[in-house]
């Protein structure tokens, strides 16, 4: 009978006390927002750019003196799948495209028939070029 009412006694103190600990202010509520104004007051370093995009200049160096008119569709698109651009071009032409990709992309894919290759963004600008990529690795 003692073991009951101390064990009614062990479980009534363990809800009161998770009730207690419970209803306790968060840490976050206690901290000083400093003083607030207008949002036209807030300012950002000269440096920050708000920009979520950026300019790139895609270059395609074509096949000048490719013995066939060869056109083909050209897509850039990223490693996930975005197409940013798509038209037809000759495989002959060089081909100069101005975009405006979002700020996360690093690399671009550039699909030309079954050419597909892969360039990284450098600066403001990426290179391509319609030659094939020779595996050297089986040579002694």
């Amino acid at each position: 009978m003692k073991t009951k009412k101390l064990g009614r006694h062990i479980f009534s103190a363990i809800i009161v006390l998770s009730a207690v600990f419970a209803c306790m202010p968060d840490e976050n509520d206690r901290v000083s927002l400093g003083n607030q104004g207008e949002i036209e007051e807030l300012k950002a370093n000269a440096g920050f750019n708000w920009a979520t995009s950026k300019a790139t200049e895609v270059k395609v160096s074509g096949l000048s003196g490719f013995p066939v008119e060869l056109n083909r569709r050209l897509n850039l698109s990223d490693a996930d799948g975005h197409v940013y651009y798509s038209g037809f071009h000759s495989i002959s032409e060089d081909v100069e495209i101005s975009l405006e990709l979002p700020n996360h992309i690093k690399y671009l894919i550039l699909g030309f028939g079954n050419i597909q290759k892969k360039a990284e963004i450098k600066g403001e600008e990426i290179t391509f070029d319609f030659l094939p990529e020779v595996d050297d690795s089986d040579i002694l």
